[in-house]
């Protein structure tokens, strides 16, 4: 009895020791977060491995407590190491549960990493094994998580998916601490998805909630979502209220997310509502934060908004370099999603052909066995000569081909050019007759009828419309500054209340381009300029143009409906377009989306 009794204290006396022990580490690793330099941060943490070394439960706090620290600090290639090595050492016959911790913060380090497709996978590694022992409001919480991926990465219909199933399983189990902010998740998601109503409902039960459980998170995300809410329906200065309050909280909880959201919110809201100086402050330091946290996803966002900001400053200079940087961004963004879609083309012709190859070797293999003793010898040397023969055919008929194409598109563009001299030459001629004919006769029958005021009206206004047409048909020598004055003219006059078009150049270099590529970009520039006041019911268009060392750029982008490129190509001129640049051998890009406006874009080489 009386060593029972000992072996019972001794097992207590244990227990407390390690919990000392665990206290101990996690005390050490938060001590370490908080030193000014690493070299006093490993102090602490080799005082925690010290401890950590007693026991596997304690090495596993330990390793834990390390990853957090180390994802506080951005180290994520740390955070990976420490989470990988502990799964891949977990023992099958354990309590599986304990290891989802190390599935949830592998996720926000590929997250944090941009790696999304690994970080989802990693959180649905962790639901499922949090599903099996019936842990609803842990899932609840990963699916905020997941959530929050997509919301950062503007993918805000998948966001609404998973925090409305968020929404369902922390109600379940009555949760307090997440559910206000989830609310707010789900009420931006919906309100980026122009559901209003949605939003709003959603909007008022975060608010709610916030307040009821006094919930710092829920009030910042609120706050914001309340910000998105008055952007929409245009009360600007309600808007600036929230965003400016859902960031102070941000400040205070060092949350760089969302301090970035806060200020790519404010951004826009301030070039919405015409207050510049305010745009370029909150693109300026919400591009600090991007660079900080390493998340390329807002960059094109507030890179062009800067652009606009310094444009509506009329700082040229600093709006031309921002509005290129936004262009090769947006190049960047599309290269990669071409190059996906290219990959997944190529696997999939690549399984095919596979496959094919492997059909016709099983086809051989069948007839060789069938005639293995008939003039092999002459087959083999028949089907070779046949494939010399054909390859030697092919690569002929590709080079004549090409050859043909090359005098083809040489003989457009020639033709082409000289139509465009031709017509210029045409309205020359029929200016200088209207001003030299029918104006000089109309001069001289005015000085003749002096006395007879109204008839003397009339010819005075006869006289001022066909002088102002002869001044339209004459053509105009085109240089590069000459083009951006026009196009800057164009705009200015098709502005209106309904649709504003803003146009910002700059030339970085001392050649002109051949007046009649300098024409033609100017036509092609208006027909663009008339697409967007016809079809596209915009109320903001930018038009850029762009000389430097190596090409002339323009562009023009709105706000506007979108559309399929490939089903309206005819029905808005731009075949006729993507011709005319064609024979200018330069590009022309089109991208488009449904609700979400149109850029279209003049690449042409430097020819002088």
């Amino acid at each position: 009895m009386k060593f029972a009794l000992i072996l019972f204290l001794q097992l207590i006396t244990l227990k407390i020791i390690s919990n000392n022990d665990s206290i101990s580490i996690v005390n050490y690793i938060d001590s370490a977060s908080i030193q000014p330099n690493n070299y006093q941060a490993n102090k602490y943490i080799k005082l925690a491995k010290q401890k950590a070394k007693k026991n596997s439960d304690l090495s596993d706090i330990y390793s834990y407590s390390l990853a957090k620290y180390y994802l506080k600090k951005g180290l994520l290639d740390s955070v990976i190491a420490i989470c990988n090595n502990s799964l891949n050492n977990k023992n099958e016959g354990s309590n599986q549960l304990k290891y989802t911790k190390y599935y949830n913060i592998l996720a926000s380090a590929y997250a944090f990493k941009s790696n999304y497709k690994v970080a989802i996978k990693n959180y649905q590694k962790a639901i499922a094994i949090l599903e099996k022992n019936k842990k609803h409001q842990l899932v609840g919480q990963i699916n905020n998580n997941i959530a929050n991926i997509f919301f950062s990465i503007f993918d805000y219909s998948q966001a609404f998916k998973y925090s409305q199933q968020s929404i369902k399983l922390l109600e379940e189990t009555k949760d307090t601490m997440y559910l206000p902010a989830v609310y707010a998740v789900s009420a931006v998601s919906a309100l980026k998805l122009d559901s209003l109503e949605i939003g709003k409902t959603l909007l008022k039960k975060s608010e709610f909630l916030s307040k009821r459980h006094k919930n710092v998170l829920g009030y910042l995300l609120n706050n914001y979502a309340y910000g998105e809410y008055y952007t929409k329906t245009l009360k600007f200065d309600s808007a600036f209220f929230h965003f400016e309050k859902s960031l102070e909280l941000s400040y205070k909880t060092k949350n760089k997310f969302y301090e970035l959201i806060n200020l790519l919110g404010l951004t826009e809201l301030s070039i919405t509502a015409k207050q510049p100086s305010l745009a370029k402050t909150y693109g300026l330091n919400a591009l600090k934060i991007i660079v900080e946290i390493n998340n390329e996803n807002a960059m094109y966002s507030v890179v062009k908004n800067i652009g606009l900001a310094y444009h509506q400053l009329n700082k040229n200079d600093s709006a031309f370099y921002y509005c290129n940087m936004a262009n090769d961004l947006l190049k960047r963004i599309s290269a990669i999603e071409n190059k996906k879609i290219v990959n997944d083309i190529l696997i999939k012709y690549e399984t095919s052909k596979k496959q094919n190859d492997l059909n016709q070797v099983k086809i051989k293999l069948l007839k060789s066995q069938n005639q293995i003793a008939n003039n092999k010898f002459l087959i083999v040397t028949l089907i070779f000569i046949c494939i010399i023969l054909i390859t030697v055919y092919l690569v002929s008929r590709n080079i004549h081909n090409r050859k043909l194409e090359f005098v083809k598109i040489k003989q457009e563009k020639e033709l082409y050019l000289s139509s465009i001299d031709a017509e210029e030459k045409e309205r020359e001629r029929i200016s200088n007759e209207l001003h030299d004919g029918v104006l000089s006769t109309l001069t001289t029958l005015k000085l003749n009828l002096d006395n007879n005021n109204l008839l003397n009206e009339k010819l005075q206004e006869i006289h001022s419309q066909i002088r102002k047409i002869a001044h339209n048909l004459y053509p105009i020598s085109f240089t590069k500054t000459i083009l951006a004055e026009t196009l800057q003219k164009f705009c200015s006059e098709n502005s209106n209340n309904e649709l504003s078009i803003d146009f910002y150049w700059s030339i970085k270099n001392n050649k002109d381009k051949n007046q009649l590529v300098l024409k033609t970009v100017y036509l092609i520039g208006q027909e663009l300029i008339q697409n967007v006041i016809k079809h596209a019911k915009a109320k903001k268009c930018f038009v850029n143009l762009i000389f430097d060392d190596e090409k002339l750029l323009l562009s023009v982008e709105d706000d506007g409906i979108g559309f399929d490129f490939d089903k309206e190509i005819k029905n808005q001129g731009l075949e006729s377009i993507t011709k005319r640049v064609s024979n200018l051998n330069g590009k022309f890009d089109c991208i488009s989306e449904e609700n979400k406006g149109t850029i279209c874009t003049i690449n042409l080489p430097n020819i002088v």
